[in-house]
Formats: structure tokens, C-alpha cells, sequence
């Protein structure tokens, strides 16, 4: 808290009615950061080779350890990132207390409370939050799902409606893939097929490089629906297909 407070008093030492935020930013900086001058001739090369760089990519990095040491470029760029988080946080807290920003014209306005309000969320457990005295929040994240419920029968008597239905939306393909599943199933019943043997063999699918795992249960439901829907018959620890 007392580093917040020292840097509420330097802000306030700097920030008058319409400043431009790049130019707060600087003369902030170097009143919090003041090991931060020791780059300034770093950041004299980069802005004489990079007059309108945004961010420092490989190729950017590759370029100026050719003018400058490496050591020294990766302490800049570790005070420079440390200084960019700072800021970004700062700027949120000052929006709390008092200060506007003109995002279109890149200035600030307004003065900061006397008596700011700053929240600083402390990791704790119940018995020793509750001890000092700290208060509790409590987030609540909603998100929107919609599922889609489908008669598998449906799916494979209404295949056509299906697979139009998975290119105009394609996050139900997995409808699709299942009417697959079942046509893959098919092929493999040739006459009366032992269904334990059925089930070893289809529990794993291998066709154009695509893999599918069927756990036995999950194949004895499918079968019971194929049956349900008249498309194979079970009798007798045999699997068929119905003409």
C-alpha cells in the first residue's frame, strides 16, 4: 500500500488537464523506474533504426544485436516488457480514480482522488481472511451452450437432411460422423458375425488415416439401436444384417 500511495504522489506531481499519455508515461517512468536511463542509448538505436517499430520481432531482434550487445538488449527488453505491464495496470487504477482518457487523441484529463480506492486481491485461506479482516469476492463466469439432441435412427434413416444440415452448420458434423460410424459398422457383417468378434473388431477403426476407439459398451448401445431400427439382427450371440 505505501508503494501505491508513492505512486499516487507521483502522478500527481505530473499530471495536469489535457497532458498527452505517451508524454506522462515517460517523465512517469523515469520518476518510478530511474535504472530505467541507463537504456536510453539502446533506445536512441532502436528509434534511429526502427523509427516506427511496434513490436520487437525475430527479425528486429537479429537486426540489433548486430549494433548492440546482447546481454544488454535482452535486460532493455525484460525493464521495457516490466514497464509496459506497469503501465497498463496503472493506467486502469487512475481510471478509477478520477482520471478520463481521450483515446482518440491520446490525452488525459482530470485530477486523482485524495482519497483513492485501490483493491489488491490477496491469496488466503478463509480462516485468515477472516482474521485480518479482508473482504471476499466472489466471480461468476456464464457461458451460452446450446446442445443438440438427436434419435441416432433419425440420423441414419435421414442422411441426406443430415449431411446438408453439417455443411450449412458445420459444428454438427458430429452427427454426421456417426451416420459414417454406422455405414462403417455394415461393412464389416458379412452373413452371421459372432458379435463378440464383432465388437474386438470394430472397437478400433482404421480408414483414411483416421483412427476411431469404441469402448464395447459404447458398441453395444449402436447395436441395439441398428436393431431397434431394423437395420441388423441379434439372435443367439450373432449379428446379421436384415435384407
Amino acid at each position: 500500500m505505501k508503494e501505491i500511495e508513492e505512486d499516487f504522489e507521483k502522478a500527481r506531481t505530473l499530471m495536469k488537464d489535457g497532458i498527452d499519455v505517451r508524454d506522462f508515461e515517460e517523465q512517469f517512468l523515469d520518476l518510478r523506474f530511474p535504472e530505467r536511463k541507463k537504456y536510453e542509448n539502446i533506445k536512441k538505436i532502436i528509434k534511429e533504426n526502427f523509427s516506427d517499430i511496434n513490436v520487437i520481432d525475430e527479425d528486429v531482434y537479429d537486426k540489433l544485436i548486430e549494433k548492440i550487445d546482447e546481454k544488454e538488449l535482452n535486460e532493455y527488453l525484460d525493464q521495457f516488457y516490466n514497464e509496459m505491464n506497469f503501465m497498463t495496470n496503472f493506467h486502469h487504477i487512475l481510471e478509477e480514480n478520477g482520471i478520463k482518457y481521450d483515446d482518440e487523441n491520446g490525452k488525459m484529463y482530470g485530477s486523482i482522488y485524495e482519497d483513492p480506492h485501490v483493491k489488491i486481491y490477496i491469496d488466503a485461506d478463509p480462516e485468515s481472511a477472516e482474521k485480518i479482516g479482508l473482504e471476499k469476492e466472489f466471480e461468476t463466469f456464464i457461458d451460452k451452450n446450446v446442445d443438440v439432441y438427436v434419435n441416432l435412427i433419425d440420423v441414419i434413416y435421414e442422411i441426406d437432411r443430415v449431411e446438408k444440415l453439417c455443411r450449412d452448420k458445420p459444428e454438427y458434423s458430429e452427427l454426421l460422423f456417426m451416420a459414417n460410424l454406422i455405414g462403417r459398422i455394415t461393412k464389416r457383417i458379412k452373413g452371421k458375425k459372432d458379435i463378440n468378434e464383432l465388437i474386438e473388431e470394430i472397437s478400433s477403426i482404421s480408414e483414411k488415416n483416421e483412427n476411431i476407439y469404441l469402448t464395447p459398451s459404447a458398441i453395444k448401445d449402436i447395436l441395439k439401436t441398428m436393431e431397434k431400427a431394423e437395420i441388423i439382427k441379434i439372435k443367439n450371440g450373432k449379428v446379421m444384417l436384415r435384407k
